[in-house]
């Protein structure tokens, strides 16, 4: 998660005013190469951070092919690693073949909603009374902030905007659209950062009364 933070962190200035690219390459290099090392589920970072990258090959295409060569070389200095890598895949497609067919979306996605807003089930959030009204909550107060934030974002900063709804939810979408039948929160936290973003930014733009009332 600390990685992923990082990684949305560089990728925000990559394509701001020139100046400092090459550190930002090295660091970009080295970020990726260690979320490779640290868990498998970092390739699913690539997918917004390429869709975002691929949106500014007119504009920017210099940036834009800095940012494949330092995917690039960070792939080249995870190449010892990809053995593990080949195992952990291997050993995740029988473990997830073994299991029984995926949840059907109408508990899978309030599962989701529940735990990645209000918190796990094992924490008391199980009890059917009391997640009715956190999720009836949650459906309410979540969605309106992350409206406000990408509209207030959309209007301050469209681009950077882009990148933290990519970030926030092709991973997560990637992955449940997948068919994987092993469905955890733990999976979805790297991606958090972008979303808590647009909730704070969401807060931010609301008048005093009504941050008060949220």
């Amino acid at each position: 998660t600390l990685l992923a933070g990082v990684q949305l962190l560089i990728m925000i200035g990559w394509f701001g005013p020139a100046g400092r690219l090459r550190w930002r390459a090295a660091a970009l290099t080295l970020v990726t190469a260690a979320m490779l090392y640290t868990h498998y589920l970092a390739l699913l970072v690539v997918v917004p951070e390429g869709v975002y990258a691929a949106c500014h090959l007119r504009d920017a295409w210099r940036r834009a092919m800095g940012w494949g060569l330092a995917m690039a070389l960070a792939f080249v200095l995870f190449l010892p690693g990809v053995p593990l890598l080949a195992h952990n895949m291997t050993f995740d497609r029988v473990r997830n073949e073994s299991r029984n067919t995926p949840p059907p979306a109408e508990r899978l996605v309030p599962n989701l909603i529940a735990e990645l807003s209000i918190g796990q089930r094992a924490l008391g959030f199980s009890d059917p009374r009391i997640r009715r009204a956190t999720l009836t909550g949650a459906a309410v107060v979540f969605p309106l902030l992350v409206a406000f934030g990408v509209a207030g974002g959309w209007r301050a900063d469209r681009d950077r905007t882009l990148l933290l709804l990519l970030f926030a939810g092709l991973p997560v979408a990637a992955y449940v659209l997948s068919g994987r039948r092993l469905v955890a929160v733990r999976f979805f936290l790297p991606y958090m950062g972008a979303y808590l973003v647009l909730l704070g930014h969401g807060l931010a733009t609301m008048g005093r009364r009504l941050r008060t009332v949220t």
